[in-house]
């Protein structure tokens, strides 16, 4: 018996290129968790994206797309070469550069069917315009990513950090030059003791923050390993090597899809792909059909409680792996990163529970060396003579330096605010798209990691190799029902306020008891 992911029909068709046609994007979702082959061409040499192209199912053939950027390197490709039997589970570094893996989006949306036509071509031929251009943008987007040299893909790779840096610099000098150094005619003047001290208060945290942004931009910010592709029991490379031979170059069966022959007779050959009359599983021996569904129940991978309560959603398709909660996948560095803050383009990576203390302090020690320079500023600018030349310098130093203040006082103030709460920028963006946070009716919002601020605080300077929960516990999930349902409201209220923060303890009676498991929506 044969797995529901290596199972293939008489066609050639796995089950994954059933959930393609028909459109069922959970199921898709699944079956790339359990490690589905989506190179895998059926005896007409279509892949599920060319399926998914045909029947318009736009969100299918996003996932599959973004599933192909993230591919490992020795394992299947559009030619049809065999993988290595293993799951794996490695933990990348931060570019998608990685070892191991590369980008077939390119390859994968330029394959062609038994009639010469791609991805692309198909879907524009059955009318799914959007689709089509929905896949030609990722294509032009792919094509641009492979033409970038070395050097170009360094610069693409940094985004503002480098930005970032010159102005750091720049303030830095400038504070130097035409700042401290300066007497009241604004002529440079001789060091002295209090000048001297002035320069290193500034100059000393400003460089200490540039060591702790090269920190916080080259460490993992919270990873996720990823899982990978099974091996077919049947044998993929032999499989499409003879449905290729019985089919020939020029497609001997006539069952295309380009429809140049017989007019309007798509739908009819669309058909006949689908059910084709001549039956080659004679032919091919050593294809199997039946599904060992004992195996597929007692799956490990299948032994996740957010499966079994029906979270399908918590499934990242790209990396191939269960989320816990808190994390989510980042776009940019095309990895799901566990208790996703943010991306940040001026550090050059996604912050998140590795390195977010990092960019706190980061921000903590530029706030300080921003209000010192500007208190040391004003005062020499209430010093100089008038008529001086460099009061027009100081001035504009003031103006700028203050600009930069307000910037990095107000994303101080944000983050500071969000670790005292234990609680993640993109969550407090999208709160409602997470049932794990909840508001009840007076607006007070329910966090189940919310543990006070002295050990929320700590959490986040001493982060934990252990994973978040895929699902809450039945207790946290009673108390969130009961938050929802404003039973906090009457069990423990002091005058229409609550007498305790929703994750710590209180003698109040909170309603704990059992549930059903709960999770975020999306993430």
């Amino acid at each position: 018996a044969v797995d529901i992911v290596s199972v293939l029909d008489n066609d050639l068709r796995s089950t994954l290129h059933w959930a393609c046609y028909q459109g069922h994007g959970d199921t898709a979702k699944l079956l790339l968790y359990l490690g589905s082959d989506l190179y895998h061409a059926d005896k007409e040499m279509c892949t599920p994206l060319h399926w998914s192209a045909i029947k318009g199912n736009g969100h299918i053939t996003h996932m599959l797309i973004q599933t192909a950027s993230l591919s490992e390197v020795n394992g299947d490709n559009i030619s049809g070469k065999s993988r290595s039997p293993r799951r794996f589970g490695i933990s990348l570094g931060t570019g998608l550069a990685t070892q191991g893996y590369e980008d077939l989006r390119e390859k994968y949306i330029l394959a062609k069917d038994s009639t010469g036509s791609n991805s692309v071509e198909l879907a524009r031929q059955k009318g799914h315009q959007f689709v089509a251009d929905q896949m030609e943008k990722a294509l032009k987007h792919a094509q641009l990513k492979g033409k970038r040299n070395i050097f170009v893909k360094t610069v693409v790779e940094l985004e503002f950090l480098p930005i970032l840096v010159a102005v750091i610099v720049a303030m830095l000098v400038s504070y130097s030059r035409t700042i401290v150094f300066i007497d009241a005619s604004g002529e440079n003047a001789p060091a002295t003791a209090s000048s001297v001290f002035w320069a290193f208060i500034v100059l000393i945290p400003s460089i200490v923050g540039l060591g702790v942004l090269y920190q916080c931009s080259k460490m993992n910010p919270g990873f996720l390993s990823t899982g990978g592709v099974k091996t077919s029991k049947h044998g993929h490379e032999n499989v499409s090597r003879k449905a290729t031979e019985m089919n020939g170059n020029g497609n001997e069966n006539g069952l295309g899809l380009n429809g140049s022959s017989q007019g309007g007779a798509d739908a009819e050959n669309e058909e006949a792909l689908l059910f084709p009359k001549d039956d080659i599983s004679s032919n091919i021996s050593d294809v199997e059909t039946k599904v060992d569904l004992d195996s597929m129940y007692t799956n490990k991978e299948l032994d996740s409680a957010a499966l079994w309560a029906g979270n399908w959603h918590q499934i990242c398709p790209t990396c191939r792996i269960v989320k816990p909660l808190r994390a989510k996948h980042d776009a940019f560095s095309n990895r799901c990163v566990e208790n996703f803050d943010h991306h940040c383009p001026w550090v050059a990576n996604a912050i998140g529970k590795q390195n977010r203390w990092h960019f706190l302090v980061f921000l903590m020690l530029q706030m300080w060396a921003l209000v010192i320079s500007i208190s040391v500023a004003v005062y020499k600018l209430t010093k100089l003579n008038q008529g001086s030349r460099n009061a027009p310098f100081v001035v504009a130093f003031l103006v700028f330096d203050a600009s930069l203040t307000i910037s990095v006082l107000t994303l101080l103030s944000a983050q500071a605010s969000s670790i005292a709460k234990n609680i993640t920028t993109n969550e407090m963006a999208n709160q409602f798209r997470y049932n794990y946070l909840a508001m009840d009716s007076r607006g007070n919002l329910f966090n189940p990691f919310d543990k006070g601020c002295h050990q929320n605080c700590l959490e986040v300077m001493y982060p934990t190799k252990k994973l978040a929960p895929v699902t809450l516990d039945m207790e946290m999930t009673q108390r969130l029902r009961d938050w929802v349902t404003d039973k906090h409201l009457t069990n423990g209220k002091v005058r229409g306020r609550r007498c305790c923060s929703a994750n710590q303890g209180c003698s109040h009676n909170h309603g704990h008891g059992g549930g059903d498991l709960e999770s975020g929506r999306h993430g």
